[in-house]
């Protein structure tokens, strides 16, 4: 098969000859290895995630595969040379025909999407990059991890250290994908330039090339420690600001953190899911505290003074004569603070 194209037999482990129910079982058992859920902030484990749904979309549907093994074995088995399909992107009548032959765009069928998913781009048949010379600017991928943090890390903020993986240029090959700069050339069937013309009667449109996926480059020779990716998988340690108030669900943005897309060099943002872990004493509600504060029957009809905790520390409470069971007490000011908005504490009496 050609260095660019993804094999899905490998991806899914089934030989070439597998049955319909083989794949299926073979899908089913690493969809559920590498499933988002099962390996939470882990972005290798959602990338196989990603490429074991769009194997099993190409091998379970039984036409598409018939494309795909057409592809592989009428055009790729020797080897695969972009410039065969680059009289077709150009209007031009070279070995597969131009538009006209075809019938326009829709006379390809499902070809458009099997070279998208082959070669890893877009669909080259359908997308119009709107002139963009080189592919156009991709905006950079956010990525999200998930961080569980105190109660009181959550009230009061704070810093904490969250681990997450993700994906690093590779420092042997700088990035590159190959094993040394000889093995990187320039792609022959857009000349470097990662597009290609579209020629349909009057009107011209360029598509990323499916040659080389938009870069304008191809490789020969795979680097050994990334196999071509340009970027290896590595467990980071980031320490995260923790703004005071915040709740279970809200996210924290930590810009330029996030992941890594082959051929770009700047990262997305990483978005944090923070899960508020659970108080022994304090409850909250709001910007509010609310605590129990337990009281003999003396202490409620007589009324008294006890030292309680809030999350400003240790303060003196009085409690007023004839206390009912269920009542509040209010100490202002020793709640959340967020910005100008501050909150109470809520002492909620139990009667032992």
């Amino acid at each position: 098969m050609n260095h660019g194209t993804k094999d899905y037999y490998q991806i899914l482990g089934v030989s070439e000859d597998a049955s319909k129910e083989a794949i299926k079982r073979s899908y089913r058992k690493l969809a559920k290895q590498y499933h988002p859920d099962k390996n939470p902030g882990n972005q290798v484990a959602e990338d196989r995630f990603n490429e074991i749904n769009e194997a099993n979309q190409v091998l379970g549907n039984p036409e598409k595969r018939k494309q795909y093994d057409m592809l592989r074995q009428g055009g790729f088995s020797g080897g695969f040379d972009p410039s065969m399909f680059q009289d077709l992107f150009r209007g031009g009548g070279g070995p597969v025909g131009g538009f006209g032959s075809l019938g326009g765009l829709g006379g390809l069928g499902g070809l458009g999407t099997i070279f998208e998913s082959m070669f890893g781009g877009s669909d080259p048949f359908r997308e119009n990059l709107r002139g963009q010379r080189g592919g156009g600017s991709r905006r950079p991928q956010e990525q999200i991890a998930d961080l569980e943090i105190p109660f009181l890390v959550s009230a009061r903020g704070g810093k904490t250290r969250l681990k997450v993986q993700r994906e690093e240029i590779c420092s042997d090959c700088d990035g590159s994908g190959a094993a040394t700069p000889d093995d990187v050339q320039t792609c022959v069937a857009c000349g470097g330039q990662g597009v290609v013309e579209q020629s349909q009667g009057s009107f011209v449109t360029n598509s990323r090339c499916f040659g080389c996926g938009g870069l304008g480059k191809v490789i020969n020779r795979s680097c050994e420690s990334c196999q071509r990716r340009g970027r290896i998988s590595k467990t980071v340690t980031l320490e995260v600001e923790i703004p005071n108030g915040i709740a279970s669900g809200q996210k924290i943005r930590v810009r330029g953190q996030g992941r890594l897309e082959p051929g770009e060099s700047e990262r997305g943002d990483l978005f944090i899911r923070v899960s508020v872990a659970s108080h022994p004493t304090f409850r909250r509600r709001g910007d509010d505290i609310e605590s129990d504060l337990a009281l003999s029957p003396e202490e409620a009809q007589e009324g008294t003074t006890r030292t309680v905790e809030t999350l400003r520390g240790p303060i003196e409470l009085a409690i007023p004569p004839s206390s009912e069971n269920g009542s509040l007490l209010r100490a202002r000011g020793c709640g959340i603070v967020r910005g100008s908005k501050q909150g109470d504490h809520l002492f909620r009496i139990r009667i032992r």
